[in-house]
């Protein structure tokens, strides 16, 4: 049975491991929103082109304080 998650509920803790090796814990130890995007394949056109728009734009995602 799955659960509707709601505006405003928190989130269980999640410990993981990013592209680059670091470990992810969410929420963050020091309280920053992380953005997090679940992706099936970068190799499918419609995933690759809104992972580019991303990539473009990530200067401001920073910029806003999230990580």
């Amino acid at each position: 049975m799955s659960h509707q998650h709601e505006a405003g509920e928190a989130f269980p803790v999640f410990a993981g491991i990013n592209i680059h090796g670091a470990p992810v814990t969410i929420p963050a130890a020091d309280g920053r929103l992380t953005h997090l995007q679940f992706r099936r394949f970068a190799g499918c056109p419609v995933c690759n082109l809104h992972l580019q728009s991303y990539v473009a734009r990530h200067s401001e995602v920073v910029d806003a304080g999230l990580q």
